[in-house]
């Protein structure tokens, strides 16, 4: 399944937003003693804005960070990238 900046349908300069999300996320997130590889993927994630070989890459690099982290760093990745719509105070 593809999501975020891995999406086909992301256009190029949305793709480079929300890769350069993804690296202060995993930066923010990704302990080094949880990851061995954290400052690894932040620069392939980087080399990634403009380089599609490193896109594949990351995308390998970004499934291997354990389960619950990358849930967290999802969660937080989602809610900035696609907010919601502030309900009215008379919606139900």
């Amino acid at each position: 399944m593809s999501y975020g900046p891995w999406s086909p349908a992301v256009e190029p300069v949305e793709r480079a937003k929300q890769l350069r999300s993804l690296q202060a996320l995993v930066l923010a997130f990704v302990r080094p003693t949880e990851w061995l590889c954290r400052d690894t993927i932040v620069r392939t994630l980087r080399q990634a804005e403009h380089d599609g070989n490193a896109l594949k890459e990351a995308r390998e690099q970004f499934e291997q960070i354990p389960a619950l982290t990358k849930r967290r760093l999802l969660s937080v990745f989602g809610a900035a990238t696609w907010p919601t719509k502030p309900r009215r105070p008379d919606a139900r």
